[in-house]
């Protein structure tokens, strides 16, 4: 959770992040011209209305536009666990009834010019959609979303990783499960490049070890070394997204 609480956003500039909550009350029919929508659902349970045409729509001001109703909208109900992406200009809106709660993790990524085409057409999906049902893709849990600017991917560790920077990509971590020291920072010592944009190394000077368990949410910036450790026994879920950098960052 945020320092400065649930409704706390942290703005990176080409993405934020936020937690939010709809308790007992929907929210607005809501889309956003040139942002693509990651909801991760951290806890609770709500319908959720996507695609269709915006009724009654206003701007709000930075390409951001309400309404009062959508006509021709896909419902979805959203549980703990579960993923949706929205694609930027596309209406969604929560339909949180009373008695109901829905906490959500949302990154938020601003388009840029040299984006690729959306994910392959989910059966049941408006375009560009794609719903993990409990966070897994129905190609297996490390498949890749790549959207071209963020790619969006879970994984299941039980053992450490390599120490590892991206000249050219932000890293998001949500745990969903377990637990795991993690360090981050410092100089990585032995780096050698590993593939496109990748180094990996020996180890790390300096570094910061942070303690991650179920729910942490932990965002890296491109060319800083990190890595996860695990004891023995010890098992880790968790979502990354990547933000691929529009230009490549100076270490």
């Amino acid at each position: 959770m945020p320092p400065d609480g649930l409704k706390g956003k942290a703005d990176f500039g080409d993405h934020t992040l936020g937690i939010y909550v709809h308790d007992g009350a929907p929210g607005t029919p809501e889309s956003h011209d040139a942002k693509d929508d990651i909801f991760l659902i951290q806890s609770g349970s709500s319908d959720f209305r996507v695609g269709g045409t915006g009724v009654s729509m206003r701007s709000t001001g930075s390409g951001e536009k309400l309404g009062t109703d959508i006509s021709g909208a896909t419902t979805i109900h959203l549980v703990k666990g579960d993923v949706i992406t929205i694609p930027a200009g596309m209406v969604h809106q929560y339909l949180t009834k009373p008695g109901e709660k829905i906490t959500y993790l949302v990154i938020r990524r601003v388009k840029q010019e040299d984006t690729v085409p959306p994910q392959p057409q989910m059966e049941g999906m408006p375009v560009g959609v794609i719903h993990w049902p409990n966070g897994t893709p129905p190609e297996g849990l490390q498949h890749k979303a790549n959207f071209g600017d963020h790619i969006l991917y879970g994984y299941h560790r039980e053992k450490s990783g390599a120490i590892e920077f991206h000249e050219t990509q932000d890293d998001v971590f949500v745990v969903e499960k377990g637990e795991a020291d993690f360090l981050v920072g410092g100089t990585g010592v032995g780096m050698r490049v590993s593939g496109k944009g990748e180094q990996q190394g020996t180890s790390i000077d300096g570094a910061t070890r942070v303690h991650l368990t179920n729910g942490d949410v932990i965002t890296i910036p491109a060319n800083m070394p990190h890595q996860f450790v695990l004891t023995s026994g010890q098992q880790l879920d968790y979502f990354i997204i990547k933000i691929v950098k529009s230009q490549p960052q100076n270490p």
